[in-house]
């Protein structure tokens, strides 16, 4: 019998409230990270990545809207849609999100943190059925 090949596990951090050379993976004279500067030696360290922002509407909910979709805030998100009423903005149900990919690939997926986009959107990132969710689909 075939050995099942292995895939390796993957750990997407989302850290936008602070500048890129704030880790000391990055800048071991800075901010001490011990726990992030593992996980960083032991894997893939996109050192080069950036995410629009600054003079656009890329900080927060759009930016993690654009990192789980593939797409530019404009295109990931609902344009003209009336924010939610704790404020959060409504990612396109078109959107097919990262975890909902990994989920599709047999992944065991995971989310926590700060959002601000929908519901529904933060529920695709989710593989609802290893949470005990009986009406989850898939």
């Amino acid at each position: 019998m075939k050995p099942k090949p292995t895939r390796p596990n993957v750990v997407f951090i989302v850290a936008d409230d602070h500048r890129h050379d704030c880790l000391g993976v990055i800048d071991p004279q800075g901010v001490r990270t011990p726990v992030i500067d593992g996980l960083a030696s032991g894997g893939v360290l996109f050192r080069g990545a950036r995410i629009m922002g600054g003079a656009n509407q890329a900080v927060c909910g759009p930016s993690c809207a654009a990192l789980h979709t593939g797409c530019a805030p404009q295109e990931a998100l609902e344009l003209g849609a009336e924010p939610m009423q704790n404020g959060t903005s409504c990612i396109r149900a078109t959107r097919v999100m990262l975890g909902g990919v990994f989920w599709a690939e047999g992944y065991a997926t995971f989310g926590t943190g700060k959002w601000h986009n929908d519901g529904t959107s933060f529920k695709s990132l989710l593989d609802l059925k290893s949470l005990g969710n009986a009406n989850a689909g898939g």
